[in-house]
């Protein structure tokens, strides 16, 4: 089971800088309609996954908020008693990524890191 630690969103979607901590609580996330509560998920599942919840064939331009050119996320998370953390970046040109387990970088690019959460991890999107 993934135990998320931590979310950070820059200028994705609704969230020009969000940053939410986690521990071993449960949570529900409370708001108005169009506030962005939907937008934490989308964010943790591409953080994950490099791909959006919603539409999973979204383009970069949909994920970055319209007051900006580019977006950054970053997740860190427990899994099977290891650290890990993911850092995004997407543009309108490009995009990067990298993973690291307890600190030490384990990927990197967006290939590589995707490869890793799906195959080495064995997390698939369909699963969450």
């Amino acid at each position: 089971m993934i135990k998320l630690r931590k979310l950070e969103l820059t200028n994705f979607l609704s969230h020009r800088e969000t940053v939410l901590d986690f521990d071993d609580e449960t949570y529900v996330i409370l708001g108005q309609n169009a506030s962005g509560k939907t937008s934490i998920l989308r964010g943790i599942f591409f953080a994950l996954f490099g791909e959006d919840l919603k539409e999973r064939r979204s383009t970069r331009e949909n994920l970055i908020n319209r007051r900006s050119n580019r977006a950054s996320l970053k997740l860190e998370f427990t899994y099977r008693s290891k650290s890990y953390l993911i850092e995004r970046e997407i543009s309108l040109k490009s995009s990067s990524a990298i993973l690291k387990e307890n600190g030490k970088l384990l990927a990197e690019g967006v290939r590589n890191v995707e490869h890793f959460i799906r195959e080495v991890l064995a997390l698939e999107p369909n699963a969450l």
